[in-house]
């Protein structure tokens, strides 16, 4: 069986046969190349202050880091919280030990009996752990009380600092430096819940023959599972997609009006087999940019498929408002550059002003971003976007469609 990590579990829990499968890391690798030089830059910013771990970041995501506001995240306070923690637990005997910091998620000589993380960063407050995760893609996760990763960390924390309880919080860095937490606080009563869950869970897991066929749920939950190269129902239905008749698939108004007639649940149960094959098809694009970065792909008509490089010139927006307000005037200047902004931006120059008479940051932001829409400098426009949300919360847009 494949050793299962604190990162998996989320997956795990949906998908009891992901662990009989091997395992490897798949997807678009810059996107994981990203959030690996995010995290290695934010747990140096503690050891070896902001300016030297800026200084080590790669040039190609140089930008993404120092984009991030790292006065509002618990790396910039090394006084207070810890780096890159790793943990195992015990899921037999409940018990829990610290493996180390700054491992880079090696788990050399953790037993068959334990589960091992690696936590972010970790702080310990009087009564109580405080775990903190950050992410830096777009990945639909699971509210960090029902986190089996977040939980994982909170359980193995406090028990080794002697915590009855513990919050928990995702960090969700965006690509313009903002970034927003969720934090919740899980109970010892929680926390006792979770290591009956994860025993039972590891049980069933172990209960699992190398051979059982069956046993695979495909959904959402697939796009975030390292074993979905070697699963025969991902990669079944990206087969299935291949080689069904259009016919009988019908257009989608007509497969819109026969799923309208179906339960709910048939619906959501379309949802997840969606969400299953997208995880498939990227995985068959992975594929085949590593066969073409090899050899190029012969297409029709004498064409290949395969990485090409490309320039892109970037100008210097003074400079060019500049030479082109001296040789045209300032209305073919002003055509030509735009001046723009953005809150976070705004906020970013504003934070490190010096503020009288006890005037907040968030008051004095609200004064200037107030002052800019009211000389007319805000314009917004809405979009149309497919998501999950809270209907109690936004309305839904119906059409006819």
């Amino acid at each position: 069986m494949t050793i299962l990590s604190a990162s998996k579990l989320d997956v795990l829990s949906r998908c009891g046969a992901m662990a009989r499968l091997e395992h490897a890391e798949w997807g678009e690798p810059r996107y994981r190349e990203r959030g690996r030089a995010i995290h290695e830059f934010l747990a140096s910013v503690g050891s070896l202050g902001y300016d030297r771990a800026l200084e080590l970041v790669p040039k190609e995501w140089f930008e993404d880091c120092r984009a991030i506001d790292v006065s509002k995240l618990p790396a910039c306070d090394p006084e207070s919280y810890a780096s890159e923690v790793a943990f195992a637990i015990d899921w037999q005997e409940g018990t829990a030990r610290e493996l180390g910091r700054g491992l880079a998620r090696r788990y050399d000589d953790v037993l068959l009996t334990e589960v091992a993380g690696t936590c972010d960063v970790i702080g310990i407050a009087a009564d109580r752990v405080v775990i903190f995760d950050y992410k830096s893609g777009f990945a639909e996760l699971p509210d960090p009380r029902e986190n089996w990763q977040l939980r994982h960390y909170a359980y193995a924390a406090a028990r080794v600092f002697g915590k009855d309880c513990a919050d928990v919080a995702i960090i969700r860095l965006w690509p313009d430096g903002r970034s927003a937490t969720t934090l919740r606080t899980l109970t010892s009563e929680d926390l006792a819940a979770f290591a009956l869950e994860l025993r039972e869970l590891m049980r069933e897991t172990l209960l699992l023959k190398a051979n059982e066929p069956g046993g695979y749920v495909v959904g959402q939950h697939c796009r975030r599972c390292p074993a979905v190269p070697f699963c025969p129902a991902v990669t079944g239905l990206v087969r299935n997609l291949a080689v069904l008749d259009e016919a009988k698939r019908g257009s989608p108004e007509e497969m819109a009006a026969q799923l309208s007639e179906l339960p709910a649940s048939a619906q959501t149960e379309a949802y997840g087999r969606w969400q299953a094959a997208k995880a498939g098809l990227e995985l068959v694009e992975a594929t085949l940019k590593i066969l073409a970065a090899r050899s190029p792909i012969p297409m029709e008509g004498g064409k290949v498929w395969g990485p090409v490089l490309s320039t892109t010139s970037r100008y210097d927006g003074g400079v060019a408002f500049r030479v082109l307000q001296e040789r045209f005037g300032n209305e073919v200047a002003d055509e030509a550059v735009k001046i723009v902004s953005s809150q976070a931006a705004i906020e970013r120059a504003l934070k490190p002003l010096p503020r009288g008479d006890g005037q907040s940051f968030a008051a004095l932001s609200r004064e200037v971003l107030g002052e800019i829409e009211a000389r007319g400098g805000v314009s917004r426009e809405q979009t149309e976007a497919f998501r999950k949300y809270d209907p109690s919360k936004r309305p839904a847009l119906v059409s006819e469609r």
